[in-house]
């Protein structure tokens, strides 16, 4: 059972992201992460569990492309002091419900009035390097996760459009990038399906 994280300030260097985390980043997205590092710090604190092969050292279980950013871009040195919230799963389900909460979102934003605020204020937001025109992308706005299962699940309807092919990635090569013309989410194809 997950008892009460415990916060604690530790060195850059003893941390290392979790392995198994199944939430992938591009490229694109990292590097726009870093930036933002550069502008506000270390904006979120990192959850993490003790290391068992190392003690002394942490796991991240939510933060693991923060760790990605600041180490591999920002090149941030060992002996940086970082907070980290120190928590204690029993089980692969608890890390993986770590990492999940580390990534919820549990409000959303009333879009006319966030449209009037961030277009009156466009010139200043895209000198702090938020790019309006990315601005779903930007917020986390993501696909629902029974529309995805319903669309390239292993029972996926035929919708019979273009778009629909384009989507399920049909006649395109492996690993090949393909945007959904709906909602804009970029997926990778797994295998061509020619």
């Amino acid at each position: 059972m997950i008892k009460d994280p415990q916060f604690k300030k530790v060195r850059f260097g003893d941390l290392r992201p979790w392995s198994e985390n199944p939430k992938v980043i591009r490229e694109e997205r990292l590097h726009y992460l870093a930036d933002l590092m550069v502008t506000l710090g270390l904006f979120k604190n990192f959850t993490c569990w003790e290391d068992p092969e190392n003690p002394g050292s942490y796991i991240t279980g939510g933060g693991s492309h923060r760790w990605l950013a600041a180490k591999h871009i920002l090149k941030w040195p060992g002996n940086k002091m970082v907070w980290i919230s120190i928590n204690y799963p029993s089980s692969e389900a608890e890390k993986l419900f770590l990492s999940l909460v580390d990534n919820m979102e549990f409000a959303q934003y009333e879009d006319q009035k966030l449209a009037e605020m961030a277009f009156a204020n466009k010139e200043e937001l895209e000198e702090l390097n938020f790019d309006l025109d990315k601005l779903d992308v930007n917020l986390g706005r993501r696909t629902p996760i029974e529309r995805v299962i319903k669309t390239f699940g292993p029972d996926a309807e035929d919708q019979g459009s273009n778009d629909q092919d384009q989507v399920s990635g049909r006649g395109k090569e492996k690993g090949q990038e393909v945007k959904c013309p709906h909602c804009g989410w970029i997926f990778n194809t797994k295998e061509g399906e020619g």
